[in-house]
């Protein structure tokens, strides 16, 4: 009897903590990932690439007749929904005070990720840029916050002098 004391012990904890947290799933979400640009392909696709290389991101292939750049995976650390480029959810904790009916939230992870940027032609010497993230943080899926695709755009449209 005194050997599974212990083990009650423990079961009764782990029956506490995985009955009083809980998760939240990111909510999909509308972003702008396409941008216009009022310059020539050859303009774009260089200011694209000089981008990247300021950014220090790793290319993983490029293609100028399609248009195409990857980056590699890269780690994102300490992503969260309000200032980060993606939400992953939301863990669910009881509050400090021991109160299971208030919450406190974590919604900061370690992520890793990557984008495709695709650089179009369109009529008349202008094109577009699209940019396609993809976020993870182990087996779970995030959703991009569009903070990243706004802010490659900005540099992008910086050095076409938009």
């Amino acid at each position: 009897m005194k050997r599974l004391f212990p083990v009650f012990c423990v079961c009764l904890f782990l029956m506490a903590f995985c009955s009083t947290t809980r998760f939240i799933p990111p909510q999909p979400r509308q972003i702008q990932n396409t941008f216009p640009c009022d310059k020539p392909f050859d303009t774009v696709w260089q200011a694209t690439i000089e981008a990247i290389a300021e950014l220090n991101l790793p290319i993983g292939n490029f293609e100028k007749d399609s248009g195409l750049i990857t980056t590699e995976w890269m780690n994102f650390q300490a992503q969260n929904p309000k200032d980060g480029y993606c939400d992953c959810g939301q863990k669910l904790v009881p509050g400090d005070q021991g109160d299971k009916e208030r919450y406190k939230a974590y919604a900061t992870y370690d992520v890793r990720g990557h984008f495709n940027i695709f650089v179009k032609k369109l009529d008349q010497g202008k094109c577009e840029i699209k940019i396609n993230s993809v976020f993870e943080t182990g087996q779970m899926s995030c959703v991009s916050t569009g903070r990243l695709e706004a802010g490659l755009n900005k540099i992008i449209q910086k050095k076409i002098g938009n």
